[in-house]
């Protein structure tokens, strides 16, 4: 009997390493899951001036801005701002009104409710 206790000591031993490295892999992954909704649902829901989307990344200077659903508009996708080569364009955001101005002339005027 002292073998088949070994034995069956050495199996639990197995099983409840197998349980607990299963147990870390579920838990490490809703981790990873939760943190990707959870950042997701900090970029989605900053509402910023009454906008619902806004992304900026690195102002004056910066690759890309991406602004997302201003008051009916779906996608307004600006690269290198202060310095740009291709669009020159400059966003002018004063109390709930956002201006998108090219070379100094207005392209957009809109207000935010």
């Amino acid at each position: 009997m002292a073998i088949i206790n070994e034995m069956n000591e050495v199996n639990m031993v197995i099983i409840n390493e197998m349980d607990q490295v299963i147990m870390a892999e579920i838990n490490g992954m809703d981790q990873v899951i939760m943190a990707e909704i959870n950042g997701m649902d900090q970029v989605i829901m900053a509402e910023i001036n009454g906008m619902d989307q806004v992304i900026m990344a690195e102002i004056n200077g910066m690759d890309q801005v991406i602004m997302a659903e201003i008051n009916g508009m779906d996608q307004v996708i600006m690269a290198e701002i202060n310095g740009m080569a291709q669009l020159n364009m400059v966003i002018i955001n004063l109390m709930n009104q956002v201006i998108i101005v090219k070379r100094d002339m207005v392209l957009a005027n809109i207000t935010i409710s």
